[in-house]
């Protein structure tokens, strides 16, 4: 039977029953499904908060690691690792270490000088020249503030990342601005085929002005940047930088400026008793014509411009005023010369005169250059032994730099202010290394200043085979006793140069010129009060360049089948009154070699120093 029939046949009470087990089962059912719901969700809140506390647990864990790591790096002293300055190792130092350490590198770095050259013309220079320093605190500092100065995650971060990756800091040289522009006029005035800008001076009652010339000219600022380079990246493979330079034309000059600086009207020299003071007198000086003349004949000159001058005497001068106005002398100095060398002797004769009687009031500045004038012919000057592009050379004035060097030893000694000086090329022998000042017409002067309360004199000659500068005064209470100290630091060998000579036969050679090692030297200024030293300090540092021995090498071929007629030659020129000098600097030869013999002043031993002739 079908479930349909029997279900027809079924009774109301059996499926009123039958009905509720299906219910029950159903709901069984139902409660089943609930409960197994039930389960799983209780389960997957537990797995959350599993992870939940699991999690909890390695942020705390890296925030207390984290802290302690900070507190740790905080508290020390030690730079942290990674960091280099300069490819110096510094990681694990304190900050003084640190410093030390890379000062001593410095100073490593920096014995040896710098070489600037262009052409044959080298100067050396280092950083105390310059004044020059590196910033190694500030560096040091900022890297002692790695991994300290931020936050704790980034501070962290910091330390981790240098302990796989090295950050090489770079030090900063900075130099004295003043310092550095000084030596670039030096260089400038010693650089072959250098400017000359125009100049002026006083003569006779007459201005001359003196055009100046197209010239080199080093770059200063290309100059700086590859020396502060050079010492910045630590780097000794080679010392020599070669001088960047560039060609300019003179300043314009300025008439109606020269015409200011000129003129002046006349006053009388007095004296004031109370309180003590001296009044120099001023002459009064007016050009002889109008600007407009003036402008007229620069224009029309080529080289040198001649403007007439009227001088109006005052009715007293300060040389009237005797004795009392300079009673006491401050400073005494003298150097030796070779008095059998005429035209020598009358240069330092000159120049003496020049500056002798020279007033000063206080403030007032000296200038050689101004003073004695460009050095000519007409202005009395004879042609003597002078250092010109590093060449010993015959120029008119040869031999007033022993002059300007007297007097530069006289000033120090008086303890007056130099404003400008510059040392030779190569080291002097008529005054100790460093003592020296050397003079160029339009480029290096040497100056000074009276920096005392009155006026001061000097009194200058040359006789006898002596140079003598006193610098007269009044004496004051507050007067140091004064001393100069000088000594070679080191010393450069010099070289031997090789020239050929098509007149000399070959096989046979010849010195032409003796060399001589040059120096690195110092000067010292000691001031002392009653016997007791109060300061000792630096003057200069100065240095002279080897001078290079020169050999000629003969390049004459020999006739073989003239020997016998060249040995007749010389037997007859050995007989004759003529004579052939050689190995002799020709600096020292003021005459020409004459039939009737040789003169003893016009020689000198090619062993003996010629630097006591050159100026």
């Amino acid at each position: 039977m079908s479930n349909k029939g029997e279900f027809r046949c079924m009774s109301k009470n059996q499926i009123l029953e039958r009905q509720e087990n299906d219910d029950m089962k159903i709901e069984e059912s139902s409660g089943h499904i609930e409960s197994n719901n039930k389960i799983k969700n209780k389960q997957g809140k537990n797995k959350v908060f599993i992870i939940a506390i699991v999690m909890s647990i390695i942020i705390i864990t890296l925030l207390v690691l984290s802290c302690v790591f900070a507190i740790i790096n905080k508290n020390s002293d030690t730079i942290i690792n990674g960091i280099k300055i300069n490819g110096i190792e510094i990681s694990g130092m304190t900050k003084d270490n640190a410093k030390q350490k890379i000062n001593e590198e410095i100073t490593k770095l920096l014995e040896e000088q710098v070489i600037l050259k262009y052409k044959d013309y080298e100067i050396g220079i280092d950083t105390k020249q310059i004044n020059a320093e590196f910033n190694v605190d500030e560096i040091v500092d900022k890297a002692y503030k790695v991994g300290r100065s931020n936050n704790i995650f980034s501070n962290n971060y910091e330390i981790l990342k240098y302990k796989f990756k090295e950050d090489n800091m770079k030090l900063t040289l900075k130099i004295n601005e003043e310092s550095w522009n000084k030596l670039i006029e030096n260089l400038n005035g010693n650089l072959p085929d250098g400017i000359e800008q125009s100049s002026y001076y006083i003569d006779n009652n007459k201005l001359i002005i003196t055009k100046g010339k197209e010239g080199v000219v080093s770059n200063s600022e290309k100059l700086k940047e590859l020396v502060l380079g050079k010492i910045e990246s630590f780097e000794n493979e080679s010392n020599y930088i070669e001088i960047p330079v560039e060609v300019k034309s003179p300043s314009a000059v300025n008439i109606e400026a020269i015409y200011n600086e000129v003129h002046k009207d006349p006053t009388d020299a007095y004296i004031s008793k109370e309180p003590f003071e001296i009044h120099p007198h001023v002459n009064g000086i007016d050009f002889s014509v109008s600007i407009d003349e003036a402008k007229r004949k620069l224009e029309e000159s080529e080289n040198e411009c001649i403007i007439p001058l009227k001088v109006i005497k005052p009715s007293k001068t300060t040389d009237m005023l005797g004795e009392e106005a300079f009673p006491d002398r401050l400073a005494t100095y003298s150097t030796k010369y070779d008095s059998s060398n005429y035209n020598r002797t009358t240069n330092l004769r000159l120049s003496a005169s020049k500056i002798n009687g020279i007033v000063l009031m206080p403030g007032e500045e000296f200038s050689y250059n101004r003073t004695l004038g460009q050095r000519t012919a007409a202005a009395g000057y004879k042609p003597a032994a002078s250092y010109v592009g590093g060449k010993v050379v015959n120029e008119y004035g040869g031999g007033i730099c022993q002059t300007s060097s007297t007097l530069y030893n006289t000033v120090l000694l008086a303890n007056l202010e130099v404003t400008s000086r510059s040392n030779h090329c190569y080291v002097s022998s008529y005054v100790p290394i460093s003592r020296d000042a050397t003079v160029s017409w339009g480029t290096l002067d040497f100056k000074f200043k009276n920096n005392r309360k009155y006026p001061i004199k000097i009194r200058a000659y040359a006789s006898n085979g002596v140079v003598k500068v006193d610098i007269l005064g009044v004496k004051q209470d507050d007067d140091y006793e004064v001393a100069i100290e000088s000594k070679v630091t080191s010393s450069i060998k010099y070289s031997t140069q090789y020239e050929e000579d098509s007149n000399l036969e070959e096989g046979k050679e010849k010195v032409t010129q003796n060399g001589s090692n040059g120096s690195i030297g110092e000067a010292y200024k000691v001031l002392k009060k009653n016997g007791k030293v109060v300061s000792r300090t630096l003057i200069s540092r100065d240095r002279y360049s080897a001078k290079p021995q020169i050999i000629v090498k003969g390049t004459k071929k020999i006739d073989n089948g003239n020997n016998d007629n060249n040995s007749n030659n010389n037997n007859n020129s050995n007989n004759s009154t003529s004579v052939t000098i050689e190995n002799v600097d020709i600096n020292t030869v003021q005459n020409q070699v004459n039939n009737s013999g040789v003169n003893k002043n016009d020689v000198v031993n090619n062993n003996s120093n010629v630097d006591n002739n050159v100026r």
